[in-house]
């Protein structure tokens, strides 16, 4: 399994020490925990959007890895309501989805976050694999 090291480097002194997994599928969820917490880094978990919302604005995360289909507030409005104020603007956003994405949405999303996942077309290592490379990316300040 990849290696989350890259992680480390990610934010700053006021950012907090730990990822905020958001999504309202809780083996979706718990399979992220899996992956982050198999690299020592300290998970918070939201079911829903409002949830996350919330918490940010308790305890500011070092990065957001965010779906964007969930019933209550969506990840599209989590995404806005974190660009638009100065204080979470910068937190580095992974979004992992099953929606199918159309062009603009697409184009909106590779705008204000750091990586696009696509849940579903590949199976779980896939996926952790994926998600490890994001997170490397991040740290390096790549594509």
């Amino acid at each position: 399994m990849p290696s989350l090291d890259a992680l480390d480097h990610i934010g700053d002194e006021r950012n907090g020490g730990h990822v905020l997994v958001v999504d309202d599928n809780p083996d979706d969820r718990k399979l992220l925990r899996r992956i982050l917490e198999s690299a020592q880094h300290r998970v918070v978990e939201a079911s829903g959007g409002a949830e996350a919302i919330d918490k940010i604005t308790d305890d500011l995360p070092r990065l957001v890895v965010l779906d964007l289909m969930m019933p209550d507030v969506d990840g599209f409005a989590v995404l806005e309501h974190l660009k638009r104020d100065r204080i979470t603007r910068e937190i580095p956003i992974v979004v992992v989805t099953a929606k199918d994405l159309g062009k603009d949405d697409r184009a909106r999303l590779q705008q204000r976050t750091e990586a696009l996942l696509q849940k579903g077309l590949f199976d779980q290592q896939q996926l952790l694999t994926d998600v490890t490379a994001a997170l490397a990316r991040i740290a390096v300040g790549g594509p």
